[in-house]
């Protein structure tokens, strides 16, 4: 390394000017002696070239930080797309709240304990295609109370679905899906070990989006899913 001749410091190529050297102590500037010029131009120009492929690569990684971000709200978009808005849920829960405490033997507790385990849009199609079994896997729910809670909100439930203008009570109503299917599908799951509950709201969210998906089809999904 060539040293200032005035003050002894470390001379460095020029970043503007190859052809000089400065003296970053006491600020003078030197031309390039003929013979090192060769050497300080290469040098100068790999410093150039890496500040330029670093510059490149932060900008590689900012582009895919931002595609992430992209693909993980898209993602998060398409999970949440068909929940209600939080005052249509909390009418819809009130509702189906009051149509379970009017169920002989069902008391608050155990009717937040059922809103707590499924939905009111998952609820309303467990009643209606009278799935028994699974209403029996909320905690403190047998097969008696859970066939009680169908004969009696049974009518009910399509009652509410057939009222004109029906607002959030018919929106929250799916359309009967396939009842086998959907049997065979939680059946499955559960046997290989998946919860009821949550294999359950997965099929319906399965069976929405695909109403006439196959058994085999479904749970390949649910466990994509689960």
């Amino acid at each position: 390394m060539m040293k200032c001749p005035t003050c002894g410091g470390p001379l460095k190529p020029s970043k503007k000017d190859p052809d000089y050297l400065l003296c970053y102590t006491c600020k003078k500037k030197f031309k390039v002696p003929q013979h090192q010029a060769k050497d300080v131009a290469p040098k100068t120009e790999r410093m150039s070239a890496k500040k330029e492929a670093g510059r490149r690569d932060s900008a590689k990684k900012d582009s895919a930080r931002k595609e992430n971000v992209k693909k993980e709200r898209s993602v998060r978009e398409q999970k949440y797309s068909n929940i209600p808005p939080k005052e249509v849920r909390e009418k819809q829960e009130r509702e189906i709240f009051l149509l379970l405490i009017s169920v002989s033997g069902i008391g608050g507790n155990t009717a937040r304990m059922i809103l707590s385990a499924l939905s009111p849009a998952e609820l309303v199609n467990v009643i209606s295609t009278e799935n028994a079994n699974m209403l029996k896997t909320v905690k403190g729910i047998g097969l008696k109370t859970a066939q009680r809670v169908i004969v009696d909100l049974k009518d009910k439930i399509k009652t509410m679905s057939g009222s004109a203008g029906g607002g959030a009570s018919a929106g929250l109503l799916l359309q009967p899906a396939n009842a086998e299917v959907q049997e065979e599908a939680v059946s499955a799951l559960t046997m290989l070990g998946f919860a009821a509950a949550p294999s359950q709201k997965v099929v319906l969210a399965i069976l929405k989006e695909e109403p006439d998906a196959p058994v085999e089809k479904v749970i390949k999904l649910a466990l994509k899913r689960l």
